[in-house]
């Protein structure tokens, strides 16, 4: 239907109160000259007023807004556990050389495995609510695109609220970790914030990305001889802060003439803050983590 002065001044009638109904004729094409004569009326103050009124404050359009967050530490997430709660993991003691020696016996020996096993186990069922009461919106918009545009940035919330808690309750695990373990340091002059200490920080990282290539038992938690850890390059994962990420992109990459020779060979995942006291940077894996979802639904009643 088009929209014009008849059909603006129509729908004002017809929001309009009793007493604007009463004094001002409800508009059709033919009366027109009437509904303007009475609405300019000087008697008719308030309700021009009104009328100008439903002009100036009409909502036009009602914009919801929401952004989507997503767990910076997603990416140190294992697989999905549809059934069950506990994982099993176990590890064994590399095998010691023995000189060779052709003696049946010795060949026919049995030599199981030493090795290790530790448990995880589910702890976190969290539940988030959240009520659209679905008549009670229909009112609040024209048209079923903006009640279903409100509605997505609702049902977004639990999504949202629940990406948050478990990225802050991954970090809080670094601290257990610290706590219980403790991760192998590698102390710097102070914290990488102009060139000089961007180097160090940069020449550190190389230096351990290197070394982590290779067997040792430096790394591992499990704090057993004989069951060394190592990872190739590209799998290695560096969490920094927004401040050190940023103090080595502008302080120490933009003053460097061969910029790929010094770049990290990690994926660099940024968080807030770390919480172990002076640390500036995390070089690791994903296996640091052993986080799964079980269940992520999302259910209604009526």
């Amino acid at each position: 239907m088009a929209v014009n002065n008849t059909t603006i001044m129509a729908r004002a009638w017809l929001e309009g109160t009793n007493d604007f109904q009463q004094r001002i004729p409800r508009p059709t094409q033919s009366n027109m000259a009437q509904v303007a004569e009475e609405l300019f009326s000087p008697l008719n103050g308030n309700c021009y007023n009104y009328f100008q009124d439903f002009l100036v404050n009409r909502i036009a359009y009602t914009i919801a807004h929401g952004r989507v967050f997503n767990n910076p530490l997603k990416v140190f997430k294992q697989n999905k556990i549809d059934y069950g709660s506990s994982i099993q993991n176990v590890a064994y003691k590399w095998l010691k050389a023995h000189a060779y020696e052709d003696d049946i016996e010795t060949l026919l020996k049995m030599n199981r495995p030493e090795g290790v096993a530790w448990y995880v186990s589910q702890n976190r069922r969290d539940r988030y609510d959240v009520t659209i009461t679905h008549d009670e919106l229909r009112t609040a918009f024209l048209d079923e695109y903006g009640l279903n545009n409100l509605a997505a940035k609702i049902v977004q919330l639990p999504s949202n609220s629940d990406e948050y808690d478990e990225f802050n309750i991954m970090k809080n695990l670094l601290a257990v970790y610290e706590t219980n373990y403790g991760f192998t340091k590698h102390k710097l002059t102070a914290a990488p914030t102009d060139e000089a200490t961007g180097k160090e920080f940069l020449t550190a990282v190389m230096a351990d990305s290197g070394m982590m290539q290779f067997p040792s038992t430096n790394y591992n938690a499990i704090n057993v001889e004989a069951i060394p850890t190592f990872v190739n390059m590209d799998e290695l994962i560096l969490i920094v802060t927004p401040q050190t990420n940023a103090s080595i992109k502008v302080n120490t990459y933009a003053g460097l003439f061969n910029l790929s020779e010094a770049e990290v060979n990690a994926r660099i995942v940024q968080v807030d803050y770390l919480p172990i006291p002076n640390a500036v940077a995390i070089l690791t894996t994903r296996e640091i983590f052993d986080v799964h979802d079980t269940l992520y639904e999302m259910k209604t009643f009526y």
